[in-house]
């Protein structure tokens, strides 16, 4: 396997699994996962997909040198949350459906420091967020489960789905990412990881105001209507 620096180390041996979402298109009658971008369809029945470059044909995906390959996220807070929110309706195509789950990887991989970009992989699992599933969304999920002899994940939210995957080892530890990626991997995580909170303190910031002028615009109201 491949690190984003294109050296042939075997620094990821065996198996290595991500996060990722699928559209979900019917197909002859028949609910199947594609591609969100490229409408590619993943095969069913626990076979695997292998990745094709569909800008050049002079050369294996992944490259370091292009975009191709699988991708696939690390299972991380940020992540699980952005791809949870591939499952929001989108207003532009209210009918549009999507799965998220677990999908196993291997071939050559290049890794990032968000997520990887793989030869071949196949949904190892997919995910259902029991707080928010319709049943509808739920049994569609499940006959897609059993359609490409994938588990299915039961996780109450987000947080869920990021402890499940801890708990089974599912995805690259932030030690294995920092002996793969260097010492800058560690530096970019912490700078991130501060912005992120000083986002996060920004906006708690900010709605303390809006709630400190809310409660002042009810105060004047409701005192300008006992003096009238």
């Amino acid at each position: 396997m491949t690190t984003s620096s294109g050296a042939d180390t075997p620094l990821v041996p065996g198996t290595v699994y991500g996060l990722r979402s699928w559209a979900v298109a019917a197909m002859e009658g028949e609910d199947g996962l594609e591609a969100p971008f490229t409408g590619v369809r993943w095969p069913s029945g626990g076979d695997a997909i292998e990745a094709r470059c569909l800008a050049s044909a002079d050369h294996q995906p992944p490259s370091a040198e292009c975009s191709c390959g699988i991708y696939a996220f690390h299972p991380g807070e940020d992540s699980v949350r952005e791809l949870s929110w591939a499952l929001r309706k989108d207003p532009g195509n209210p009918s549009a459906v999507h799965a998220i789950g677990i999908v196993e990887a291997w071939g050559s991989v290049e890794v990032h420091d968000s997520g990887f970009r793989a030869e071949y992989a196949r949904p190892h699992a997919l995910v259902l967020f029991e707080r928010t599933a319709q049943p509808d969304y739920a049994r569609r999920i499940e006959r897609l489960a059993d359609t490409y002899h994938a588990d299915l994940v039961r996780v109450r939210d987000p947080e869920g789905l990021r402890r499940h995957c801890v708990e089974n080892d599912l995805g690259l530890s932030e030690q294995a990412m920092a002996r793969m990626l260097g010492p800058e991997f560690v530096q970019r995580r912490r700078r991130s990881r501060r912005a992120g909170r000083r986002q996060m303190a920004w906006h708690a910031t900010l709605a303390t105001v809006l709630m400190v002028m809310l409660a002042l615009f009810v105060y004047v109201a409701v005192s300008s209507a006992v003096w009238d």
